[in-house]
């Protein structure tokens, strides 16, 4: 079919108008360096999950575009910000922890490489990341292991402050 854009008969024209119609897509896309990053994580997603990966990103963008601009009081939802802390895959541990080291000199150095590790929570730069992943976390217990965590946690305030004042009574007697 001839049209005045792709005369019929004329491949230079047709190539031309294709040649600037390509151009104009690139133009486009290159200005949206995020689209390149896209490309690279769907490239990544296992090939079974990328429909259902999809159906939820089209899902949750047509959310936003029909409630984006509305007021809320219009239609009962107001859709915020993007949620940096989203999941598309559902996190299941299968093997709890069933035991704890019987040996005294296990039980110290798991305490201790728990705590050292713990000492680095308190950076700046990694609280608030851990402090939302520790929330998710105890999200995740059954309500009587939550309940004995918090009692163990209460348990190592104590004998930590314990610990400090033996250390300083001891600083102090040298």
């Amino acid at each position: 079919m001839a049209t005045e854009e792709h005369p019929e008969g004329d491949p230079l024209a047709a190539l031309a108008a294709l040649l600037a119609g390509a151009s104009a897509l690139a133009q486009r896309l290159g200005d949206a360096p995020e689209l390149m990053r896209l490309l690279r994580v769907f490239e990544r997603i296992p090939a079974p999950d990328r429909s259902v990966i999809l159906g939820v990103l089209e899902r949750e963008v047509e959310m936003r575009r029909m409630v984006g601009g509305a007021q809320p009081d219009l239609t009962g939802l107001q859709l915020v910000k993007a949620n940096p802390n989203a999941r598309l895959y559902v996190r299941v541990f299968q093997q709890p922890a069933t035991r704890l080291p019987d040996d005294h000199d296990e039980l110290v150095i798991s305490t201790f490489q728990t705590a050292r590790l713990l000492s680095l929570v308190v950076a700046p730069s990694m609280f608030p990341k851990w402090r939302a992943a520790a929330l998710e976390a105890f999200t995740l217990l059954e309500p009587e292991e939550l309940e004995a965590a918090c009692r163990v946690f209460d348990e190592l305030v104590a004998l930590g402050r314990e610990a400090a004042t033996a250390a300083s009574a001891a600083a102090v007697a040298r």
